[in-house]
């Protein structure tokens, strides 16, 4: 696998690997698994 950055406009992101959020999976334990692997960047939304 090949990391490189990406920019998207005026934003630049460390690497090139896009996770999307999924209901139900995405709870606090696995996103802190995502940042300890090397996430950089996390989107939080809620639903009701």
């Amino acid at each position: 696998m090949y990391l490189k950055k990406l920019k998207i406009g005026n934003i630049e992101l460390e690497n090139n690997l896009i996770l999307a959020p999924m209901a139900g999976v995405t709870n606090q334990p696995f996103r802190i698994i995502c940042k300890d692997s090397g996430g950089v960047r996390a989107c939080l939304y809620r639903n009701g």
